[in-house]
């Protein structure tokens, strides 16, 4: 039998949002963790907990970051005999089918005889409501794909963190999340670590998960980029450095990110305000990332 458990990480989230979030968790989970990463004001404790009996808190002190947040969540969720794992951001929200869809298709792809380290929904932006693709890797090329077919299921890289599905025996066998990479490339990391051992990423459109990827979006041409902080594409420069040293990391994907990362800096130096800022940031974290200085930012 299937002991699910659930792991939203916080920080200062939005009520009304996260109570509706929590309400749909509540109601397809056994158990939900929430970590919260030092929000200002801790006003959403007590207005959840008379939500749900099921939610479990951890509240830190400091931001943590991503992947010391949700691994806090997984120690503990393992302890409990967790049998699944799912990882959320505090701005997404799933399907009443959710957890089903994704636990039939995991079987179905057990009879298959997969290894699997994780499954994910399609994610859908909320700004804009188009459908964001699974990644996979050739030789040199980067594919995109596209699931327009219900229950169609595809072998992918790695998966977003937010709805991602791990299960107990791919956690304790690969190991937790990358607490120094602190923010960016978190889920990256995990899924390259887990395919060399021979554990694979599979995304499905048995379900959707709506999420929140960036408070702007700059509209070049056809192409709608997010927007975030100078702090943020800092660990975006840092990690993506980090990435390229790695050797579970396969080439292909390391020449495709490379070019990203070019791409990027070009993009946010010019149409990113604050640009003088933007620069800044993304050269430290170019700098700290061939000096291996890693976890959380420091000035």
């Amino acid at each position: 039998m299937n002991n699910t458990f659930c792991i939203v990480v916080t920080f200062n989230p939005d009520l009304d949002h996260l109570t509706k979030f929590i309400e749909k968790l509540d109601q397809q989970f056994n158990k939900v963790i929430i970590v919260d990463n030092s929000s200002k004001d801790k006003f959403f404790v007590e207005s959840l907990e008379k939500k749900s009996s099921k939610i479990k808190f951890f509240l830190n002190d400091d931001n943590l970051g991503i992947g010391k947040a949700q691994n806090i969540g997984i120690h503990w969720a393992l302890n409990q005999n967790a049998s699944h794992i799912a990882v959320f951001d505090q701005d997404s929200l799933i399907q009443d089918d959710y957890l089903e869809s994704l636990l039939k298709e995991e079987e179905n792809l057990k009879r298959l005889g997969k290894q699997i380290a994780a499954i994910g929904p399609i994610l859908v932006d909320e700004a804009t409501g188009n459908r964001i693709p699974f990644f996979q890797y050739g030789k040199f090329k980067k594919r995109r794909v596209f699931l327009t077919k219900e229950n169609t299921t595809v072998e992918c890289f790695s998966l977003l963190s937010s709805g991602t599905l791990m299960n107990r025996k791919a956690v304790l066998e690969v190991g937790f999340y990358n607490e120094e990479l602190f923010l960016e490339y978190v889920d990256i990391e995990w899924g390259a670590r887990a395919r060399d051992l021979g554990f694979l990423s599979y995304g499905t459109s048995a379900t959707t998960l709506t999420h929140n990827l960036g408070d702007e979006r700059l509209h070049l041409f056809s192409i709608v980029i997010p927007l975030h902080s100078p702090l943020r594409h800092y660990y975006t420069m840092r990690n993506g450095i980090y990435m390229q040293k790695m050797k579970f990391v396969p080439f292909s994907w390391k020449l495709n990110d490379a070019i990203r990362l070019i791409r990027s800096f070009i993009l946010f130096s010019i149409f990113n305000p604050p640009r003088l800022k933007q620069v800044y940031f993304m050269l430290k974290g170019l700098i700290h990332g061939c000096k291996n200085k890693m976890g959380k930012y420091k000035s």
